[in-house]
């Protein structure tokens, strides 16, 4: 998964590909997760610099209130969190198996983590680590928020659901049938968009309620595990 600061868009590779969505490009500081390590590109320099080696299989990434960044250690299913100020790693709480994509609730309070080899999200509380999980009664990847508190996540690796934020039951749903895996919300065009291991990414249009209701593919011929959009510009892996 990778993430522009402060929010995060974090991915398992070292390739990036940013695709404008209007005429006005900006600079980002982007975090990214590769192997056991995170680092962070200056995409005004093109610069790569390594944060942190963890020593353990990252997946996803995401920051919470403080500008900590918190990551899904899939290898051994728990969460770590960096501190900035110290420099330092500690894990925060195990979650379910394959701890792969993560989402920041709006109040910062909480973390979600999807268990991308099971069929559930676990929900992490920022304050005492604990867990509690939901089932979804499929497999989770992508997962997140708008701007307005709806959560959304990609499912069974062929749709986008919008999830209750309390109960995690589907509210509803849209076919992205091309292998979608991350999912990030533009608050500036108020649209989802969609990583696909497919070849490239969907744009998801919502409805008045959040619920998705249209998808267009935009085809790369590329692989694309995760996006991050940042106001008029996506950035993949």
């Amino acid at each position: 998964m990778i993430s522009t600061f402060p929010r995060c868009l974090s991915f398992l590779s070292l390739s990036f590909l940013a695709v404008a969505l209007s005429p006005v490009a900006k600079a980002d500081l982007v975090y990214v997760t590769g192997g056991t390590s995170i680092y962070s590109w200056d995409t005004s320099t093109n610069a790569i610099s390594l944060v942190t080696n963890v020593g353990v299989t990252l997946d996803s990434l995401t920051f919470d209130t403080n500008n900590n960044i918190i990551y899904s250690r899939i290898g051994d299913n728990t969460l770590g969190l960096y501190n900035f100020g110290t420099n330092s790693n500690s894990v925060i709480a195990t979650v379910g198996s394959g701890a792969a994509d993560l989402a920041l609730d709006p109040g910062g309070n909480f973390v979600l983590v999807s268990d991308a080899f099971t069929t559930t999200i676990d929900r992490v509380s920022l304050a005492t680590h604990a867990v509690t999980s939901f089932n979804v009664g499929v497999r989770p990847d992508g997962i997140t928020f708008d701007n307005a508190g709806h959560l959304y996540a990609v499912l069974s690796l062929n749709e986008v659901a919008q999830l209750d934020p309390t109960t995690f039951a589907v509210i509803a749903t849209i076919s992205t049938p091309l292998q979608p895996d991350g999912i990030s919300f533009d608050a500036l065009t108020g649209k989802l968009y969609v990583a696909s291991d497919s070849g490239g990414f969907y744009t998801v249009t919502l409805g008045a309620t959040g619920a998705p209701v249209s998808q267009t593919f935009t085809n790369l011929g590329l692989v694309v595990d995760g996006v991050a959009a940042s106001g008029n510009l996506l950035y993949l892996v």
